[in-house]
């Protein structure tokens, strides 16, 4: 029975990891990045600077 519940989460990783990482690299990290960019100000230069305005 140990070895089934073992294969059992092992499927349940397998089938959760992939849409896991679609949801961090094209939803995660894109909310970060403009929360990021959205407290930051135009540099003199015109690049990004960061601060918070």
């Amino acid at each position: 029975m140990r070895g089934n519940r073992f294969r059992h989460n092992l499927t349940t990783a397998m089938l959760l990891g992939p849409a896991t990482a679609w949801l961090v690299v094209f939803l995660v990290l894109p909310f970060i990045a403009i929360a990021v960019f959205s407290v930051g100000e135009r540099a003199p230069e015109g690049g990004y600077q960061a601060a918070f305005t």
